[in-house]
């Protein structure tokens, strides 16, 4: 008797095809480089590859609820890919790389000499020769000095600029379930504010408390809706030391912050946020911890009473009231982003 205890007929049928059936599967591989910000003397690099979808298309205006959905849910329930091998190039250097278990990669790049602030771009491709299939992915590295002043916005995103009624549940997930980047809705006036600020100099440091898994779908919207490009940090959920907590959005958002504050000690933030969650409390906490480096706190008032009387926090309702409070801040010399 054949092993297996097969017939030795069948055997002589079944052998030759165990390569290619326990041979590993290429992969068709999306790779996501997210937005970071740096300094002169190093390019810190972020992104991750996950197993491409059949909804990993080009998004457009006339998608359908039920397209919507089905991406929705391939970004949420994503396929990671670990112990991938990737090529990273910025500036003509080029770093290999390597995915972790949760298919996230992370590069620190030293330049020869120093970089002048500015923005980079970052392109990261499969490493040849590679058994998968990829297209190469492209983002920006937000260079800022570490030893000069600048100024800079830290926006939150929903509620802030993005409509999404984080108060109410069930229209906070209809409108992420069914819809997509480019019709998600913006808060009305918000993008003609910030590309005002953009043009007095301010960069800008985009931070949520949603999965890195709506990377795309955010920078889509960010686009499509014309606000000024800058870095982006979301929530990588999980229990894991190298995760961001999964119940506490205001733990995140403050570790984040202050690794922002403390990386660039001349910087002064205008920091933006949204009553729908704790963005108040976490943006006092700092003006407490880094006085000298917070321009003001604006808050977008969301609920339905009158908001608090507060001294440190301007409220605003519409986008309007915020353009007359940053005038209040006598901001008159033009610095670099």
């Amino acid at each position: 008797m054949c092993p297996l205890f097969c017939p030795p007929a069948l055997g002589r049928v079944f052998y030759p095809l165990l390569p290619g059936l326990l041979a590993p599967r290429a992969l068709s591989v999306r790779l996501d480089i997210y937005n970071t910000y740096s300094t002169p003397h190093c390019l810190v690099v972020k992104g991750r590859a996950l197993e491409r979808k059949s909804t990993d298309v080009p998004l457009t205006i006339a998608d359908s609820w039920w397209t919507n959905l089905k991406r929705t849910w391939h970004a949420l329930e994503s396929d990671e890919i670990t112990d991938l091998d990737l090529l990273i190039t910025c500036e003509g250097m080029e770093t290999a790389v390597t995915t972790d278990s949760e298919g996230l990669f992370r590069a620190e790049i030293k330049p020869h000499t120093p970089l002048s602030p500015g923005c980079y771009p970052v392109s990261v491709r499969l490493r040849p020769p590679s058994f998968h299939q990829s297209s190469a992915a492209e983002g920006h590295i937000f260079v800022y000095p570490v030893d000069e002043t600048t100024w800079g916005v830290v926006s939150d995103i929903d509620d802030t600029i993005l409509e999404t009624q984080v108060t109410r549940r069930r229209n906070m997930l209809k409108g992420l379930l069914f819809s997509n980047g480019l019709t998600a809705r913006p808060i009305p006036g918000m993008a003609a504010v910030y590309q005002a600020l953009a043009q007095q100099g301010f960069g800008f440091h985009y931070l949520s408390g949603s999965p890195i898994n709506l990377h795309q779908r955010l920078r889509a919207f960010l686009k499509h809706q014309a606000f000024p490009d800058g870095s982006m940090d979301l929530r990588h959920w999980g229990l894991g030391p190298d995760t961001d907590a999964i119940l506490s959005s205001s733990t995140y958002k403050l570790k984040r912050l202050q690794k922002l504050f403390q990386c660039f000690p001349h910087r002064q933030f205008l920091l933006i946020g949204d009553s729908g969650e704790k963005d108040s409390e976490i943006y006092l906490t700092l003006q407490q911890a880094f006085p000298r480096q917070v321009l003001g706190i604006a808050i977008h008032w969301v609920g339905d009473l009158a908001p608090p009387q507060n001294t440190e926090i301007f409220y605003f309702r519409q986008a309007a009231e915020l353009q007359d409070f940053i005038k209040t801040l006598n901001i008159r010399q033009k610095h670099p982003a």
